[in-house]
This record gives structure tokens, sequence and C-alpha cells, in this order.
């Protein structure tokens, strides 16, 4: 299984996607803001990074970039939500960022698995 390491301001939600990976059997570490994360990716190895976009202190879109150009095999999952418009345009920019798959809040557990366990699958073989 994969170690992730999971970045989001929300308590709540880091709670939940903590629990839903550990379910699959991944190793989670967790940080509230892009700049933890960064620190936190500097410190330890991990193979996915799942991370919000809109976050105080650095944000997800910055943490994408700054993460795929130090860690070029890391793979990562872009969250955003409400479902806005937005949402939506903020997800693309992910994706040019960096980021190898998105997902929309709200999200199904089973929709984050797939998720990580797709872009695990893809740095693998790729």
């Amino acid at each position: 299984m994969a170690t992730v390491l999971v970045i989001d301001d929300n308590d709540g939600l880091r709670a939940v996607v903590r629990l839903a990976l550990e379910t699959d059997g991944h190793q989670v570490v967790d940080a509230a803001d892009g700049r933890d994360g960064l620190a936190m990716l500097g410190r330890h190895a991990f193979d996915v990074m799942v991370t919000d976009i809109l976050m105080p202190n650095k944000e997800g879109l910055e943490t994408i970039r700054e993460a795929r150009a130090a860690w070029p095999g890391l793979a990562i999952v872009a969250m955003s939500g409400g479902g806005g418009m937005e949402s939506l345009d903020l997800l693309q920019i992910a994706l040019q960022f960096g980021a190898d798959r998105i997902l929309e809040k709200p999200f199904r557990p089973s929709e984050l698995r797939a998720a990580v366990a797709e872009v695990v699958a893809a740095r693998q073989t790729g």
C-alpha cells in the first residue's frame, strides 16, 4: 500500500480522508496547509499527496506546483469543493500545475480510494 500525505485545512475532512485511506491499508500523514505539507514532504517519503486547493498560509495550486517540481515521482490528487464553477476552474488549473487526478467535493470515500489507487498504479507502471 501507499504512504499518503493529506493536506486540508478542515480537520473533519482530514479525519474522513484518513479513515477512508487507512481502511484500504494506506499509511496516512496529514497537514493543515500547504506550507506544513511541503515541510512534511521534505522530511518523509510519500507515494501520494492529496491536497485541497483553498487553504490559508500556502494554497493548493502553489503547493502542487512546488511539490511537482521538487518530487516529480509523487502522485498528486487535488480536491476542491462546493460544486461551483470556481471549484471546477481551480481543479482544471490544478491539472495544469501537475495534479494527476482531481476530485470535486463532496465526494464519496469510494471515489477517493479509487483516485488514490489509480494514481498509485499509474506511477508504478509509468
